[in-house]
């Protein structure tokens, strides 16, 4: 097995200084595995599609618009996720990337099993590093940290 990544290697760091142990839920993303992870959030208008909004408004539409579409020809969960992907595989095949996960440089740190104090801690010591951006989404429903390579 090679080298840490850099992501990796600052979570480790971070896992030794605060003592916690930190479970990593999401790393690379395939594009299939991008729709699949951008679905509910889409069906709940999730706060989250604000992150992606904020940067990527136009990437974001369009896979809107994949998911609409099919919601729209009532197709099923497999259709609309593979309408989805379609969308993502074109952008990525442009490198327009929707998400930091699609070029490994990205991780989501699970959260649920934090005490507050903990989570406070974790927050602290991440956001103390200058090569990654932190989004904190412990209040989505799947809680969680979002990290990426700045």
């Amino acid at each position: 097995m090679g080298a840490p990544s850099i992501i990796d290697s600052i979570i480790q760091e971070v896992a030794k200084k605060t003592g916690l142990k930190l479970e990593i839920t999401s790393k690379v993303r395939t594009p299939l595995e991008q729709a699949k992870a951008m679905y509910p959030h889409f069906e709940t208008n999730s706060t989250t599609l604000n992150s992606y909004a904020a940067y990527k408004k136009e990437m974001l539409s369009q896979i809107r618009a994949a998911f609409e579409l099919g919601k729209k020809n009532k197709e099923s969960y497999e259709a609309i996720i593979e309408r989805m992907t379609k969308v993502i595989q074109e952008q990525v095949d442009k490198n327009q990337l929707i998400s930091n996960h699609l070029s490994n440089s990205a991780r989501d740190i699970r959260t649920k099993n934090l005490s507050a104090e903990d989570l406070k801690l974790l927050l602290k010591e991440l956001k103390s590093k200058r090569q990654i951006f932190v989004l904190d989404e412990t209040k989505t429903v799947q809680p969680h940290i979002h990290i990426h390579l700045n």
